[in-house]
């Protein structure tokens, strides 16, 4: 017979205080709003294609053109990453960037307690980083396949911050 829902409740290991919160959790106690807490909730890859649509309508940006990338503007091709804060670290991190990917341009977004945050840079400065003795990104997992990730504090001082759909259109004409 299972162990039922009674006798666990009774275990020391059930009752014991876990050390670190949940992400939920940690927005939860820095009063974060339903809608914000909704999305920090969702599996990785909804939030991942939820945050895409969210950014993807806010700038009127376009359908992408292949797998490679998320969206388009005036023909140039955006990857969009989009991380919740870590509860160890207190930063975002951006996960999976690919070097060989088709796209110009990589757009970060971070899901504060209240609000997004959103970042632009070029491929190109990106990778330039990158191949600098910075260490500002890595390589994921040790290998090539992950790609890269890269933790907001770091590359913040190199991204342009959009901060409405002028901020971008501006960036997207200079860049």
């Amino acid at each position: 017979m299972p162990f039922t829902i009674e006798q666990i409740k009774k275990t020391k290991s059930f009752n014991k205080k876990n050390k670190n919160k949940s992400q939920v959790e940690y927005y939860v106690d820095n009063g974060a709003p339903t809608e914000i807490v909704t999305l920090v909730a969702m599996s990785n890859k909804a939030f991942g294609e939820k945050m895409n649509s969210i950014i993807i309508e806010l700038l009127n940006l376009n359908e992408k053109v292949n797998t490679q990338h998320d969206a388009t503007f005036n023909s140039k091709k955006i990857e969009i990453k989009s991380s919740r804060c870590w509860v160890t670290t207190k930063d975002f991190k951006f996960q999976h960037i690919m070097v060989d990917g088709d796209y110009e341009y990589l757009m970060f977004n971070s899901i504060n307690f209240n609000d997004i945050s959103t970042y632009i840079i070029t491929k190109k400065r990106f990778l330039e980083i990158y191949n600098s003795d910075e260490n500002i990104i890595s390589k994921q997992g040790g290998g090539e396949s992950q790609g890269l990730w890269v933790n907001l504090k770091k590359i913040k001082k190199y991204l342009f911050e959009i901060n409405d759909i002028n901020d971008f259109i501006k960036f997207m004409r200079e860049n």
